[in-house]
Parts: structure tokens; C-alpha cells; sequence
């Protein structure tokens, strides 16, 4: 689930380091380690943020601010 989870950060938010990834998993209550984000993301593929794309389209910001979005609109 954590690796799941891990992977989606990266891919959602390409702008989050290791740390900030960390953090989030840590928000919802999976503390791994920042070397095992690293190992987790190299596995997948995926790139060190500064190496990833920093600018995403449109369709990337919406896709992950969809269900925040909702959620707001709906209270």
C-alpha cells in the first residue's frame, strides 16, 4: 500500500523531493524513511525531483486537486 501510495505522490506532485514526500506519507500515517522513498521511486522508474518535469499540464493539476475540489464544493 505505502509503495502504492509513494509512487502516486511522485507521479501526482513532480515538484516533491524525497522529504516532502516523507512527509505526506507521514500525514497519513506510514513513516518510512527517506532512503526508502529513494529506493521505492528508483524501483518504479521515477526520477529524483529536480530531474522530473517541473511544469504539468493542466490535465495533471486538475487530476490532482480532482477530489479536494469536490469535497469543497459539496460542504
Amino acid at each position: 500500500m505505502n509503495v502504492d501510495l509513494t509512487v502516486k505522490f511522485a507521479i501526482e506532485n513532480p515538484t516533491w523531493g524525497y522529504d516532502r514526500i516523507t512527509g505526506a506519507l507521514s500525514n497519513v500515517g506510514y513513516h518510512i524513511t527517506v532512503t526508502t522513498i529513494g529506493n521505492i521511486l528508483e524501483a518504479h522508474g521515477i526520477e529524483p525531483a529536480p530531474d522530473r518535469k517541473r511544469t504539468g499540464s493542466w490535465a495533471t493539476f486538475m487530476k490532482s486537486h480532482y477530489a479536494t475540489e469536490i469535497q469543497e464544493q459539496s460542504v
